[in-house]
């Protein structure tokens, strides 16, 4: 799927913050710089995103967890979680399980949802999930590499 045939989802994204004006210049074809390959906006778009989230986090997302933060280097969103007091017990300080399983879930859920067409674009997100003393239980890296498996994966069934 051509990202040039999503302009709508792109602008959607993007009118959220009134710091996207220039990507929206450029995406909606009033830039000179709009007849670019949208896959040279990425860093762009990413930083708009980025900045759509800032005033409303840390935001609780359940009894355990916090989403803290949303980053953007270059091309790059970076999701940051901490796991909160308690969850070590849930899991009897065993986090492989729950990375593996929270790493299959973000990859479904971030490739085939509207982020799936920015990612085949080249925007790289990233997962962090850390507990109160810091520590990185689950660092999840999603890339169009992935989403090609994922998207493999759901053609064979």
């Amino acid at each position: 799927m051509k990202l040039k045939y999503k302009w709508l989802i792109i602008i959607m994204l993007l009118s959220v913050t009134s710091n996207a004006k220039d990507c929206q210049a450029i995406l909606s074809g009033k830039s000179p710089l709009s007849t670019e390959p949208i896959s040279k906006h990425m860093d762009c778009i990413a930083e708009s995103m980025s900045k759509s989230m800032k005033g409303k986090l840390p935001k609780r997302i359940d009894k355990f967890t916090r989403f803290d933060s949303i980053t953007n280097h270059s091309n790059r969103l970076i999701y940051q979680y901490t796991l909160l007091n308690g969850f070590e017990k849930l899991v009897k300080n065993n986090f492989k399980p729950f990375a593996q399983n929270i790493t299959g879930t973000l990859k479904l859920q971030t490739c085939m949802g509207n982020m799936g067409t920015l990612i085949q674009n080249g925007l790289i997100v990233q997962y962090l999930y850390k507990t109160e003393d810091n520590i990185i239980r689950a660092n999840t890296i999603i890339d169009n590499q992935k989403c090609q498996s994922v998207y493999s994966a759901i053609s064979k069934e």
